[in-house]
């Protein structure tokens, strides 16, 4: 079992209550997954993300939103099994290569942004 610790340090009302993460927050993300990619580091292929999408879309964005309103993220959440995929040019630069996560990772860090650019 994962343990999970404080992030937040600021004052009550310096978080960030305005965002919220709901079910169709959590399906719209699962929606673009493509199915022909391979399992992330979770061993979770996207296609069995797919194919239970009805299923773990309302506890997912349960406990998503729980970890943003209580500042507190597991620590499994806070590591990522990061894969550089080379694109193109030099192979000795590392701007020549792209990340790749897995996808409930990658789910979290796509709502994450999107609610800091918002």
């Amino acid at each position: 079992m994962s343990t999970a610790d404080l992030i937040f340090s600021g004052s009550e009302t310096e978080k960030l209550m305005e965002f919220t993460i709901d079910e169709s927050v959590v399906r719209k993300k699962l929606d673009k997954l493509r199915s022909d990619k391979a399992a992330g580091a979770d061993d979770l292929s996207p296609r069995i993300l797919i194919e239970i999408k009805d299923v773990i879309c309302h506890p997912l964005a349960i406990i998503m939103q729980s970890s943003l309103d209580s500042g507190i993220v597991p620590e499994d959440w806070k590591l990522a099994n990061v894969t550089p995929i080379f694109k193109k040019g030099s192979k000795n630069g590392a701007e020549n290569y792209q990340p790749i996560q897995s996808d409930l990772q990658t789910l979290w860090d796509d709502h994450d942004h999107e609610r800091r650019i918002s």
